[in-house]
């Protein structure tokens, strides 16, 4: 019997799958990723960050950073 747990192991994995699969193309076997992302233009990696984001669950990703606005003076 699968419990509601299993299932989102399961889909999590599908999700690092298609993930893999869709940067593959950008990897040499022999290059670590940041030897990657340093060699190729941003078109070509775009959307990495998002991936990277969804992956450690920290939702969705804004290219417009907050301005956080701290009070100095207290």
């Amino acid at each position: 019997m699968k419990h509601p747990s299993d299932t989102h192991v399961v889909s999590m994995i599908d999700v690092i799958d298609e993930v893999v699969a869709s940067l593959n193309h950008l990897m040499y076997i022999s290059e670590p990723l940041e030897v990657v992302l340093a060699n190729y233009d941003e078109a070509k990696v775009r959307g990495y960050d998002e991936v990277v984001a969804t992956l450690s669950r920290l939702g969705t990703y804004s290219r417009n950073p907050l301005k956080l606005d701290i009070d100095l003076k207290n």
